[in-house]
């Protein structure tokens, strides 16, 4: 109920067009950010928080979703553009001509997807909606090279609409034959953390290879906390300081670990994402989760939950979207899927 608490008018949803804001205080969103609300609105669903009738139903709320994407700006190219205004439905003028990155449009794709599957009445919908985009242009990105986590992810909401992606070698060239070993560990040398995987088993995507590499994910941010104190949800999301977004990256391709980037390299304060701690309660529920739980516990507004601790023990101080859907995931699968790793942890 609180993390719904966020997708509320008001809060951060346009009254005007039914869209939302990926903060609340940037009224704007990516194509990733509106695959974040369509999954949230579906998981409010099932856990009972909307019904599908009445204003600001379900029903109205996807309808508004649908039409956006049937007839927003797009390229001449048929390309979606990175950022649409929230309140008006149309591209700001500081984008210009620069169009959504593939993982974006990747994690819309899971949506509908989803929302296919949830709502069968609605997938020839989605099926004509979809054909609107280049997808096929998306999926020869040089982006499926990368040697990150990330890639997978992306890949799977393209597989989704029977689009490949040829540029990707497979989950098991991740590392590209180089492996580190963090805490006894062995992770791929590749920039590993832990955002897309614990999304790819909230969600059910997983395969028993990606699996696996979320499971030592989990595995080495515990042991992390066992061997020096420090409560560990890496991820990414919101900072309260410049750069203002960051990823924390647990490995990386060169061969680091535990550092954070925004563009490259940065040295600041690591951050204990809230999202995080309660994915890893849903699906792993040990006594380390429910340390991080009682950390983050205290993060709760009338708002929705905030972003995360800093390392000083300062609540980060910012609404997201990312987080309150996350969290929103949790508690559905908590509810229909519980706790699945039996081995390992206590």
């Amino acid at each position: 109920k609180i993390a719904w608490r966020y997708f509320q008018p008001g809060v951060a949803l346009s009254p005007t067009t039914g869209l939302h804001y990926a903060t609340p205080g940037w009224h704007r969103f990516t194509d990733w950010d509106l695959g974040v609300y369509i999954s949230a609105i579906i998981d409010a669903e099932k856990l009972g928080l909307i019904s599908r009738e009445g204003e600001w139903g379900s029903d109205y709320r996807l309808e508004r979703i649908l039409s956006f994407l049937e007839t927003r700006p797009i390229t001449d190219e048929g390309l979606p553009y990175a950022q649409y205004d929230a309140d008006t439905g149309v591209v700001p003028e500081d984008i210009g001509n620069r169009t959504a990155h593939p993982s974006d449009v990747a994690k819309l794709l899971l949506a509908l997807d989803d929302l296919r599957r949830f709502r069968p009445e609605l997938s020839s919908r989605v099926q004509s909606l979809v054909s609107r985009y280049n997808l096929e242009q998306l999926a020869q990105s040089d982006y499926f090279t990368g040697n990150d986590v990330y890639v997978y992810y992306t890949a799977l909401g393209y597989w989704r609409f029977n689009i490949s992606t040829p540029k990707f070698k497979g989950l098991e060239s991740l590392g590209r034959g180089y492996t580190l070993e963090i805490y006894n560990e062995s992770l791929p040398k590749a920039g590993i953390t832990t955002e897309p995987l614990v999304l790819a088993i909230l969600e059910d995507r997983t395969d028993d290879l990606y699996r696996e590499l979320a499971d030592k994910v989990f595995r080495v941010q515990q042991k992390r906390f066992e061997a020096t104190g420090k409560l560990t949800a890496f991820s990414e999301g919101a900072y309260p300081t410049s750069p203002y977004y960051v990823y924390e990256w647990i490995t990386t391709g060169g061969g680091e670990t535990w550092i954070i980037s925004a563009g490259g390299k940065i040295n600041v304060s690591e951050v204990i994402y809230t999202k995080i701690a309660f994915a890893f309660h849903a699906i792993y529920n040990n006594q380390y989760t429910r340390i991080l739980i009682d950390k983050v516990s205290r993060l709760e507004t009338k708002k929705g939950f905030l972003e995360g601790i800093m390392e000083d023990g300062v609540p980060l101080e910012m609404l997201t979207d990312k987080t309150n859907g996350m969290i929103l995931q949790a508690a559905r699968y908590s509810l229909y899927s519980g706790p699945t790793l039996v081995t390992l942890v206590p």
